[in-house]
């Protein structure tokens, strides 16, 4: 029998990184496909495996995130944790097509945040920041906006190559 899909669940609040337990390669099947973590809330390099093509974490209060922590393998990001600060450039791995950020994550994307291989990107109810169309790969041809309320003009380059859903239902 072989695994590809693991859900770490609250219950499971040991430390990954602290050497007590392994992580990645050693504890996680090096053919892992989808893997949703709901209490870690520090990733660092190497504590994923390489096999890994969807990724969803979801954890509660501060959470982190080392520059290469995502495997390269990724195809589809969900971050829904509660606290997530400002996404730094080179985090997010070029292989993601489709990501998903928090519902209260409400910063802006600076230019190079976004990967250029990003096709389909969903903001949260709490986004409110412009969408510039310099910060917005030419590679993404669908954006969902769930923020009922957001004022911002969309930029007429964008309008006109991208679908913009407002206010559809969240996930």
């Amino acid at each position: 029998m072989e695994i590809i899909n693991i859900e770490l669940i609250g219950l499971f609040h040991q430390d990954l990184s602290n050497g007590e337990l392994p992580f990645g390669k050693h504890l996680l099947p090096n053919n892992l496909e989808s893997l949703t973590l709901n209490s870690k809330s520090t990733l660092l390099e190497n504590d994923l495996p390489s096999s890994i093509t969807q990724l969803y974490c979801n954890f509660d209060g501060q959470s982190s995130f080392e520059i290469n922590s995502i495997p390269p393998s990724v195809k589809t990001l969900r971050l829904t944790t509660n606290t997530l600060q400002p996404l730094p450039i080179g985090l997010i791995p070029n292989s993601v097509v489709k990501l998903t950020l928090p519902d209260n994550y409400n910063h802006p994307l600076p230019v190079g945040v976004l990967p250029e291989s990003l096709t389909e990107l969903t903001l949260g109810s709490h986004y409110d920041q412009p969408l510039n169309s310099n910060t917005i790969p030419q590679s993404v041809t669908l954006i969902s906006l769930h923020n009922k309320s957001y004022q911002h003009p969309i930029p007429e380059s964008l309008s006109k190559k991208l679908k913009i859903i407002k206010d559809r239902n969240y996930y």
